[in-house]
């Protein structure tokens, strides 16, 4: 009997935490993260939207059309140029990030049908900082994206420079589209549904452990008195 007793106290003890880990499991909080697009040019030099301080803005630069055929014979070595894009705050402070293209091997390049030179694939290969102004937070350890947080409320624009662009034709090709994109922040409880079954657990595991610890003698005499 006493054997008995005390497995199933240790079993409403370890119910009863379970119980407690299960409900506090409930609070967790879930961080989604997410890019919405505020901000779009086809075929232009310059983007511009309005940005709140803290913000965190992303600038994608789609190649423009043409741009393929200064890539497509690259040569022994990749072909790797810059392209400088500046990021202009509401106070005219001035960001400049120059960021280099190169074009994937011929090797690996299979056109679809009707697809030419003009389509050959080209990508971002690195990222620098030519200049930094105070108007943006910027991560440099890697830099891996144009743009970064922003310090101030009000319109940023970014424009593609065409000082030193590497177009060789006569007039320059600009991007197929400039898109700025703010980060959103959202939070949720997703395991809410676990705070019922952690206090069904701990009134579980409760009701055992007193079960267990009560006396069989004081239960026979409370019997006894309802007899008489």
């Amino acid at each position: 009997m006493v054997a008995l007793k005390r497995t199933l106290l240790t079993f409403g003890l370890i119910l009863f935490l379970l119980g407690v880990i299960v409900a506090s499991s409930s609070s967790i909080t879930a961080e989604h993260r997410w890019q919405t697009e505020v901000g779009r040019v086809n075929g232009d030099w310059v983007v511009s939207s309005s940005f709140k301080n803290g913000d965190n803005v992303t600038l994608d630069v789609a190649p423009g059309e043409a741009w393929g055929y200064i890539f497509s014979d690259p040569g022994d070595t990749p072909l790797r140029l810059p392209l400088n894009i500046s990021l202009v705050a509401p106070d005219n402070g001035e960001t400049i990030f120059q960021v280099f293209f190169e074009g994937i091997p011929p090797q690996f390049y299979n056109p679809l049908p009707g697809q030419g030179l003009e389509d050959y694939p080209i990508y971002i290969y690195n990222i620098t900082l030519l200049r930094l102004d105070d108007s943006l937070l910027v991560e440099e350890n890697p830099l891996e994206q144009i743009g970064g947080i922003t310090a101030q409320t009000g319109v940023y624009t970014a424009r593609v420079l065409r000082d030193g662009f590497w177009w060789a034709g006569p007039e320059p090709q600009p991007p197929r589209s400039l898109i700025f994109y703010k980060e959103e922040v959202a939070f949720s409880h997703p395991y809410t549904i676990l705070l019922p079954i952690g206090g069904t657990l701990c009134a579980f595991g409760a009701v055992i452990s007193i079960l267990s610890v009560k006396s069989p003698t004081r239960m026979k005499d409370k019997r006894r008195r309802r007899r008489r």
